[in-house]
């Protein structure tokens, strides 16, 4: 029978795991939310698809480790949950361009062990956060493959609500259910708005990362967990500089900027070098 309270003294005295983090520290908590926002073009699908792949393999994320002196100098500076199963609903990419452009340059990287706990939605069409026939298909299928982490790509693609209405709350509280139902991890790519604000004097008004999700401000309520990708390479270079900015971290503290060298086509990703007197390195600061 469903007991629809829980007391206190029983969350107290219950053995929780220790582990209670999918991205550490203290980023993405199991059977939270996670929002990966960024324009068009800068990588925010591959990202995701190689976040996916680290949760399975167990891979520290973009390869950063601690630099100062500490105890736990060298250790990975995200540390990441390993032995995940991942549901990847993406509404945007075919299969067979998905097996060339994003599995293959994965698997030439990490060889194919990760292949039998990644899934992808074979009809993504038919599995949409809005009520009705496609959202019950989907809610079935999470019930029964039970996945650790759902992916949403974009989210734009996943409903038919006005982006900027508070009507936004619908199709994440259908992610709640998909969440409650599995017990998984969800992370949802977002675009960022290309639209400038401007003030009575016509001057552009700085947003705040936390501003640059595209639609209501329910979205980035919603998150626990909001990353702005940045693409800071200037001309069309096949290396991207990008730029990570925390824009939200409900369960940690504010994290200063990191820098990557994206390469998409090989699906590789690491720390972007800095030298003393780089600007990055003044940006970048320490944790």
């Amino acid at each position: 029978m469903f007991e629809p309270l829980i007391g206190a003294q029983e969350i107290f005295e219950t053995s929780y795991p220790e582990m209670q983090f999918l991205l550490g520290p203290n980023l993405l908590p199991k059977s939270g939310r996670m929002l990966l926002t960024a324009e068009n073009g800068t990588g925010k699908s591959a990202i995701a698809l190689y976040t996916s792949v680290c949760t399975i393999l167990g891979l520290p994320w973009f390869g950063f480790t601690n630099s100062h002196k500490a105890e736990d100098f060298g250790k990975p500076s995200f540390p990441i949950m390993g032995g995940n199963k991942v549901l990847y609903v993406d509404y945007e990419v075919p299969q067979a361009i998905r097996r060339s452009l994003r599995l293959q340059p994965l698997v030439n990287k990490f060889g194919t062990a990760f292949l039998q706990n990644l899934s992808f939605a074979r009809m993504p069409t038919h599995f949409r956060l809005e009520a009705g026939p496609a959202f019950d298909r989907l809610l079935k299928i999470v019930e029964e493959f039970k996945p650790d982490v759902i992916v949403i790509d974009p989210l734009s693609s996943s409903h038919s609500e006005e982006e900027n209405s508070s009507r936004m709350r619908v199709p994440l509280n259908h992610i709640d259910r998909l969440i409650d139902a599995s017990g998984a991890a969800a992370i949802v790519i977002h675009h960022a708005t290309t639209k400038k604000s401007r003030n009575q004097s016509g001057e552009v008004i700085t947003r705040g990362a936390k501003e640059q999700s595209r639609g209501h401000s329910s979205i980035t309520d919603w998150a626990d967990f909001n990353m702005l990708v940045t693409d800071k390479t200037a001309g069309q270079n096949r290396v991207k500089t990008l730029e990570l900015t925390f824009a939200k971290t409900r369960y940690s503290h504010k994290r200063q900027k990191r820098y990557i060298l994206a390469d998409i086509g090989g699906m590789t990703f690491e720390p972007a070098p800095v030298s003393p007197t780089s600007k990055l390195l003044n940006e970048l600061g320490e944790e």
